[in-house]
């Protein structure tokens, strides 16, 4: 007979999956001290500067600082130019449409007779676009995309990663 398995306890006594958790935990710690340091700082710069705190101008600078940063992993400007031109299409073509999720009404009369495509009253989802929203949508991105990367360095990629360095 099958049993199943104790999927957590299988995790915990994978060595190269703690390892790369207790990598990630380092990261996400120091992370989020320089995130309280910058977000401590910029506040106080920008309430210094226009007596007070305005959050959009903060968003938009950590949006700016992230592109920053990002720079710094392209060999060139070029590079970095042709991912800037291929991310603005990815929002504009398939991003903020799967965030709005645009959807016939289905109660006119358009969508009644079977032309759905012609709605007057299409339904959106405008939580998903909302200033308040979108920083936190990036930064899961960000953090998943990292937790996976730095797991994958520990675990999968640790073969890979050696018979590079073999080369």
């Amino acid at each position: 007979m099958l049993e199943p398995k104790d999927i957590q306890k299988a995790l915990s006594e994978d060595k190269d999956m703690q390892a790369g958790l207790e990598k990630y935990n380092a990261l996400d710690e120091k992370a989020n001290a320089v995130a309280q340091e910058v977000t401590k700082a910029m506040v106080e710069n920008i309430v210094k500067e226009e007596n007070e705190f305005n959050l959009s101008t903060a968003v938009l600078g950590v949006s700016k600082s992230l592109v920053q940063l990002a720079s710094f992993l392209y060999d060139s400007e070029e590079e970095f130019l042709v991912a800037m031109k291929r991310a603005r299409n990815l929002v504009v073509s398939d991003l903020v449409p799967m965030l709005v999720d645009a959807h016939p009404c289905g109660s006119c009369e358009n969508c009644k007779n079977g032309k759905s495509d012609e709605c007057l009253h299409v339904q959106i989802n405008t939580e998903n676009t909302q200033s308040r929203f979108l920083p936190l949508l990036c930064g899961m991105l960000i953090e998943y995309d990292l937790f996976n990367k730095v797991l994958h360095m520990h675990t999968a990629g640790k073969d890979a990663n050696k018979q590079e360095e073999e080369k």
